[in-house]
Order: structure tokens, then sequence, then C-alpha cells
């Protein structure tokens, strides 16, 4: 317990006493955990009316760091951005404030966690450090109420993973043990479309229960005896639904139908007593009167008797709803994942014959799926704040801190699933370079690479002159923006900002690039001198485009300001900020005459159709151009789109496979100017400004194989 009156800090009957200054520095870095803050900022909050050096504030740090036990070499609690200031990385709770003894349980309470780095201190030490980190919303008075660690997440002691299903070639994926532990269901991902396999555990022998070709992932769940699966296919063009199918092979059963569900998770689970399924499918309830908007998801109980669904949750018209249900073992629960309006994922528990979902874990965050412990008592699930790759993280099933799984991997760890103490999820690997392909070869040349490392090189986009490009790369070990030639030679650093930039856009004079964020900021770099100058923008959150006007007055951003997505156009003389259109905007361009923006929407809840829009510029009438992912790019001579390899190339319907197409600005076909193969081209493309070549991100090394745990308790 930390009191902030007598500047105390209380764990296991030891007294700690800090000096004032020290406890200030603490909260301010509470109150922004997660971020980086600079050293003159903490000075100014910290010492507002006195002159300080930065050693005074380093010797506050390592005040801090002795307390906590924390390593600054290997920190666990602050982390030292060099040439920038300090981040608290330990999770983070906020409670109302009062003074709480560090032995009150936090039962029934939710708690907004921040997931970081694994951390293994003595107990009392994570039971101080919780004390510290929970502030009021309101910052008048900096208290804490304290969850002990409960026994059941104390597994402190490193897991061994072994791999569980390595076998063929393909992703495996959505994991999920058979009713006595021997068997592993999961969907497998090939260029041949998606299936679900079977395979016994400590064996190659497998089974493939499914034979139609699908571009779903395929998420499943045993019945209560181990003789059938029940599985959901959710993505166009297949035929979307729930299937039941035996685990021996055989026929699909079709259940009933579902909409569009463009997310890979497991949407369907079987309760223990074999009598109901539980799915997440679109709300009729909520979508009611939004003519054309596909509304949110939600939770259904079907008989499995009667076939007869009824719905358990409602959520809000602006939300995108709950998926990934999981019955608790003994049937009277329902833990799933619910996705705000702020585009957030909150872990929530209800009753399993409906109720008011209490939250368990909130905050900015994502989940993809979850699983409950074998005693009932916990959820383990997955996590990323976009700073970090999913992790595994365990909570108890009423709400409480969070802690890390154990399971040392620099891999990111989804879609957990337990079986008695065994732990089973997947672990996936991959290594992004910039690859470039002729346009000017009749469409045969093969692509290659111009810009790898042995970590992550991607967001290329060519100068407006042609003679440089930027990218986004890790080979140093965080994100950082960087810029070579146009051969992809010589390549150098331009920042230091350790915040996970996620694209970047040139300015039309080629002397700056900017760069967008997950910590929902945009920064402008001069190429020349790497300094940069934050854009000023009252947001919450970033989605990865951005585009300069072409007169390079304004910068276009697509948003999220409060609870609603929206696309910006902010000028960076200081003026007022202009909402273009509400709705998910994920890639926007001017034409190079300035006078139409064109822009595409992804969003699967919205009322307009996917692909690419056009308006004329200050205009609000838009008209919709074709049918288009985000990958595209604009040039002098038309729209050049990157089709990927489910989608037939026009006109030419046999001919499939991943394809570089020009359209004009009217949405008509050209012609193709590329065909890849099987080449695995992504998001950005960027075509050259003479038209002759163009840059996309490539998948060098691609791998999700499911890994198990055993004996967690």
């Amino acid at each position: 317990m930390l009191d902030v009156d007598a500047n105390t800090l209380t764990g296991e009957g030891r007294v700690v006493r800090l000096e004032p200054k020290v406890v200030g520095v603490c909260t301010c870095l509470a109150s922004r955990a997660g971020e980086v803050i600079r050293k003159e900022e903490l000075i100014r909050e910290v010492w507002p009316d006195t002159f300080v050096t930065d050693d005074v504030l380093t010797g506050a740090i390592s005040d801090l760091r002795r307390t906590f036990g924390d390593d600054a070499r290997h920190p666990t609690f602050i982390e030292t951005i060099p040439k920038r200031g300090y981040r608290l990385i330990a999770p983070v709770a906020r409670q109302p404030s009062g003074i709480l003894h560090a032995e009150t349980p936090l039962a029934g309470r939710a708690a907004e966690v921040i997931p970081t780095r694994a951390w293994r201190r003595r107990s009392w030490r994570i039971i101080a450090v919780a004390a510290v980190l929970a502030v009021t919303a309101l910052g008048v008075a900096w208290r804490s109420r304290v969850a002990t660690r409960s026994p059941a997440l104390a597994a402190d002691r490193p897991l061994t993973s072994v791999p569980a299903v390595t076998y063929g070639e393909g992703l495996h994926m959505l994991p999920v043990f058979s009713p006595d532990g021997t068997r592993l269901a999961y969907s497998l991902n090939t260029w041949d479309g998606a299936f679900l396999e079977v395979q016994m555990l400590g064996s190659e022998n497998r089974l493939r229960l499914t034979k139609v070709r699908t571009i779903s992932e395929i998420g499943s769940a045993w019945s209560p005896d181990g003789r059938q699966l029940v599985f959901a296919r959710t993505k166009p063009p297949d035929d979307r639904g729930l299937f039941l199918v035996s685990s021996m092979g055989g026929p699909e059963r079709k259940l009933r139908s579902l909409a569009p569900w463009p997310f890979p998770q497991r949407l369907v689970d079987w309760s223990p007593d074999g009598k109901w399924i539980v799915f997440a499918d679109e709300s009729p309830a909520t979508s009611r009167g939004h003519a054309g908007k596909r509304g949110p998801n939600a939770l259904f109980l079907l008989s499995v008797e009667s076939l007869e669904a009824r719905q358990l949750t409602t959520p809000e018209a602006d939300e995108m709803g709950d998926a990934a249900p999981v019955f608790s073992p003994d049937g009277s629960s329902i833990a799933f994942v619910h996705t705000t309006a702020a585009s957030f994922d909150e872990i929530r528990v209800m009753p399993a014959q409906g109720g008011a979902p209490s939250t368990v874990v909130s905050g900015r965050g994502w989940s993809n799926g979850l699983t409950w412990s074998a005693d009932g008592r916990s959820l383990i699930f997955d996590r990323t704040d976009a700073k970090s790759p999913f992790r595994l993280w365990r909570v108890p099933s009423h709400g409480g801190f969070m802690a890390p799984v154990p399971i040392g991997s620099e891999a990111e760890l989804m879609s957990p699933v337990a079986w008695r103490d065994r732990l089973a999820y997947e672990v996936r690997q991959f290594t992004l370079a910039v690859a470039r392909v002729s346009l000017k070869s009749g469409g045969n040349a093969p692509p290659e690479a111009v810009v790898a490392s042995t970590r992550s090189d991607h967001a290329a986009h060519y100068s407006p002159q042609g003679d440089r490009i930027a990218f986004l790369s890790s080979r140093t070990g965080s994100e950082e923006l960087w810029v070579a030639d146009a051969s992809g030679k010589n390549s150098v650093q331009l920042t230091h900002l350790g915040l996970s930039p996620l694209d970047t856009a040139w300015a039309p004079d080629g002397q700056s690039v900017a760069i967008t964020t997950s910590a929902g900021s945009v920064h402008i770099v001069s190429i020349e001198t790497g300094r940069e100058r934050t854009v000023p923008l009252d947001t919450a959150y970033l989605f990865s485009t951005a585009a300069f006007s072409r007169d390079g007055r304004s910068l276009y951003v697509a948003s999220q300001p409060a609870s609603r997505q929206a696309l910006l156009k902010v000028p960076l003389d200081g003026g007022s900020t202009i909402k273009v259109l509400d709705g998910v905007v994920n890639k926007v361009a001017e034409t190079p005459d300035g006078r139409t923006l064109l822009y595409s929407r992804q969003d699967p809840f919205g009322g307009k159709p996917p692909g690419i829009w056009k308006r004329a510029i200050n205009e609000t009438d838009e008209t919709f151009v074709m049918p288009a992912s985000a990958n595209w790019d604009i040039a002098s001579d038309g729209v050049y789109v990157l089709r990927d390899s489910g989608e037939a190339t026009e006109p030419d319907p046999h001919n499939k496979g991943p394809a570089i197409e020009r359209y004009s600005l009217r949405g008509r076909y050209l012609q193709t100017v590329a065909r890849l193969g099987r080449y695995d081209a992504n998001y950005p493309l960027s075509i050259a400004p003479d038209g002759r070549s163009a840059l996309f991100s490539h998948i060098m090394t691609n791998s999700v194989e499911i890994d198990m745990v055993e004996g967690y308790k």
C-alpha cells in the first residue's frame, strides 16, 4: 500500500519511507503508464518552481528502482528511453480513490490493465508496485486498492513448451482439445484454402474433416462425447454458417447461416452438458433502423435438440460487439471478447443462460481468444497493446490483476485453449521485407527483395521524385523510420522514437516524411536533419494511414477522436482540423491534380460497401469507384490495385492469384501490369513516379504452429 500523504510504501509487514519527490516521480509515471515521458516533462511536473538538473531526476529514478528491485539493464518496472525519458512498463490498474489494505481482495472489480513484459519478483514488491500504480481518475489523491496474488496465479516458474502440431505445409490456427485430451482440432490454412483437421497428440496421424476449399479460418468446438465438432465459416465467398461434422470424418451438416465476420476467432463453443451451443453472429436487435448497416456481433444460445436460438447479449449499435465465447468448465458461465466502439477489446463474463456481463479486463488493448483454467477460477487469454507482441495472460475470473503466463518466446502467442494442466496455443512468427516488381515487362518478371534484414522491413513508399525509399524497420531493435536510395541501398535511420510506427507518407516536396504510430500520434520527420515535430491531434487512437494533400499544406489522417472513426484533414499551419467523413477509412490519396479525394472503406459494419470511393475536394457527395482492398496507389495514369490470391483478375476470371492491375479514375479496368504467382504481397503498394516499378511488403518467413505446455495449474 502506498500512502502518498505519509510517503510510505507498505507490503508484507515492511514499511519503506520514500522521499516526497520520488513519490511524485512515481505518480507522474503512473498517470501515463505505457507512454514515454520526456525528462523535461517530469522535471516540470515534480519540481515546478525549482531549477534542477537531470542528475536529480536520475537519482529519483534510481531510488524507485532500488525500492522495487528493478534492473535498468533488464527493466520490469521503469524503462529508460535513451535521449528521451522514461516509461512505466509495469501492469496498471486504475481504481477509485481511498486507502485500502493490501490484503483486501479485488473481488468483483474490473481492473484496467496494460500488458507489459514478464515480471518475476518477490510478492511484496509486486504488491507494492500494484499499489503505486493504482491512480484516481481525477488525480486528487494517489491511493490504491491492491489485490494480493492468488495462489492460482503464482506460477512464476518458466514453462517449457513443446511443438504439438507442426506437420505439413500451411498455418495451424485455432486449436481446441478433445474432451479426453488426446486430440487437437485446428484450422489448417494453405494456398489451396482452409480446412478443419484433427491430430492425435504425440503422433503424426491426422485426419482432414472438411473437404471444401474455404477462405475462412475454421474455429471449432468438440461435443462433450467427442463424437462431433461444430465449426463456423464466416468469410465471403464461403458458404457462411455453423456446421456439424463427425470427428471421424464424413459429410458436413449445416445448422444455420451466419453473417460475415472478418477476424480469425473461434466463434463457437459447446456446453459441457451437451445441450447448448453458444455462437457469435450479427445482432438484429441493434441493427434495426440502420438501413444498409451491419449490426455488431452478439452472442446467441442454440438448443442442440430444437436448433432454436435466442440472443444473449445486446451490444450498442456503434460497437463491433462480442466474439470468442467459451463455456466455463461447469457450464454456468460464458467468457467472451467484447470490442467497444473505440475498437479496444474487453474480456467479459456472464451467466450462461443470460444476464448482465461483468468486465474482467479492459483498457487500450486487443485480444483474439481466451480459455478457462481447469478449475474455472481464472481465464487465460492473449493480449497486445500494439507496443508489444501478443502474449498469454491470466486473470481471476471475477476480475483482478492479470499475470503473464511464463512462456519464454519472442514469437507471438495467441488463441490459448486449456485441458486439465495442459495449455495449447498458436505460435506466430514472421519477417517482412520490401519487394519490388517491374511493371514494364509484360507482367512476367518475378519480384525481388530490395530492402531486407533479419528483422522486419515494411511500409515502404517511393519519394515523389522517385530517388528515395522511406520504410519502417526493426533491424536495430525497435520499429523506426529509415530512408534508402531508389535501389534500396545506403539505408539511414532517421528516428529513435520508440513509438511503434505504423505507416509512412512523403510530403509532396520530398523533404520530409510523416509517420503514424500506435500511440495515436503523427510525426513529420525531416529527411536531411532527422528532426521531427508532432502534428497536434485531438485523438484517442490512429489507424495506420495518413497522406499529404497535393499542396503540402494539410495531412489526411484516419482517426478515432472519440467513439467514432473518422477521416480528418489537419492543416499543418495550426488551423482547425476538418472532419471529412465518418467511418473507417484505411487508405486515402488526392488525385494528381488535387481536385478529387480517393479513399477506401473496409468497415464490415458500415453502411457503405467496401471498396474505393471518391469525392470532389471540399464537397460531400461521394461516388463508388470499384471493389478493392486498401492495397492501392494512385499515379498520373490511373489507380493501381494489388489483388490478393482469392480474387479473380479482371476481365479473365480464370486467372487467379496476386496481381497488380491498373484502372482509370472512373474504375474501368485497363490492364494487368504484373502477376506475382505465389509471391506473398502485402500492404502498402507504392508505384514509382515513372510508373516502371512497384513496391510492396513481402512476408519472407511466415509460420503458425501449435505448441503446448504441461503442468500449468
